[in-house]
C-alpha cells in the first residue's frame, strides 16, 4: 500500500470531499435552500470512511520513522527493557501493520459513530422543539358568527346574539384557565396564521406565516437556540416590545424584496385585511 501511496490518494479525496462540504453548507446558507433543494455530492457519504483510512494509513507510514527518532533521542539513556523494546518494535512494524490499522478503524469509526449518533439525536430534539416552541402547545376553539353570517335566514332572529353586527367576528376564550392549571409555571398566547398574504412594496407574498406573540411572555416559555442569530434572541424581543407595530421576518425575504426598516407591511387572510405594520 505504501509502494502505490494509497495512503495519499484517500487522504487528497477525503480533503476534497470536506472541501465539497463546506462549499455545500455555503450555498445553502447565501442561496435560503434547504438541504433537499439542492444535489448531494455521493462523495460526502464515504468521506469519513476515507479520511479514516487515508490518515490511518499515513501514520503507518510514518510509525517506523517515528519510533527511530524516539530510540535515537535517548538511545544512551534508555534501560535495557527499552531498548530491546524499541529493536524489536522497529524491526517488526511491518507485519503489526494489519492489527494497527484494523485497532485505528475500530476505534475511530466507533467513535465517529457515537459522535454522530449524538448529534442526529439532538437534532431530532432540537428540531421538535423549534417546532413545538413549548413543552405543551393547546389550540383552542375561537367562537365566531360566522354561522350566522353564512345563513342571513338566521341573521334575523339572532340579531341579539351578535349584536347586529353583520361583520366577521371572534370570541376570545379566556386564558386564565391555563395558567392556573396545576404545573404550569408559564403560559402565553401565540397567534398563527400560515396561510396568509402580505403586500410588500406592491409585491403581493403567498403562504406567508404570521405570529402574533407578547414578547415577554413569549421570552419565558419559548425554547430557541442562542448561536442561531447574531444576537441573543432576547434581544429582538425588547426591540419589539418597545415599538409594538413592529415585526421581524426572515433575512432572506427583507433582501429578495428589498425591504427596509420603516415600510409598511399589509398581511391578509380569507380577503380581510387584519395587520397593517
Amino acid at each position: 500500500m505504501e509502494k502505490f501511496f494509497l495512503d495519499v490518494i484517500l487522504v487528497a479525496v477525503s480533503i476534497y470531499g470536506i472541501y465539497g462540504y463546506y462549499k455545500h453548507q455555503k450555498v445553502l446558507f447565501l442561496s435560503g435552500a434547504k438541504g433537499t433543494d439542492i444535489s448531494i455530492d455521493p462523495l460526502l457519504f464515504i468521506v469519513s470512511f476515507t479520511f479514516i483510512l487515508g490518515f490511518g494509513l499515513f501514520f503507518l507510514r510514518l510509525y517506523p520513522y517515528f519510533v527511530k527518532f524516539l530510540f535515537w533521542l535517548g538511545k544512551n539513556k534508555w534501560s535495557p527493557v527499552f531498548y530491546s523494546t524499541f529493536i524489536q518494535v522497529g524491526r517488526t512494524a511491518g507485519q503489526q501493520q494489519f492489527l494497527m490499522i484494523f485497532l485505528i478503524l475500530t476505534l475511530s469509526i466507533g467513535i465517529f459513530s457515537a459522535n454522530t449518533a449524538r448529534t442526529i439525536n439532538k437534532n431530532v430534539e432540537e428540531k421538535i422543539l423549534y417546532a413545538t416552541g413549548a413543552d405543551i402547545v393547546v389550540k383552542e376553539h375561537w367562537e365566531s358568527n360566522k354561522l350566522y353570517l353564512n345563513k342571513p335566514s338566521m341573521l334575523a332572529g339572532n340579531a341579539s346574539k351578535i349584536g347586529g353586527n353583520k361583520e366577521l367576528i371572534y370570541y376570545e376564550p379566556s386564558f386564565e384557565t391555563y395558567k392556573k392549571l396545576t404545573g404550569v409555571k408559564a403560559a402565553t398566547k401565540v397567534f398563527r396564521q400560515d396561510d396568509a398574504g402580505a403586500s410588500i412594496n406592491n409585491q403581493w407574498l403567498n403562504d406567508v406565516s404570521v405570529m402574533g406573540i407578547i414578547p415577554y411572555e413569549f421570552g419565558k416559555v419559548a425554547w430557541f437556540r442562542d448561536d442561531l442569530l447574531k444576537a441573543h434572541w432576547y434581544n429582538y424581543l425588547n426591540l419589539i416590545s418597545d415599538t409594538p407595530n413592529a415585526v421581524l421576518m426572515s433575512r432572506s425575504v427583507k433582501d429578495k424584496y428589498n425591504i427596509k426598516e420603516g415600510d409598511t407591511i399589509y398581511i391578509k387572510w380569507e380577503l380581510i385585511t387584519i395587520l397593517r405594520l
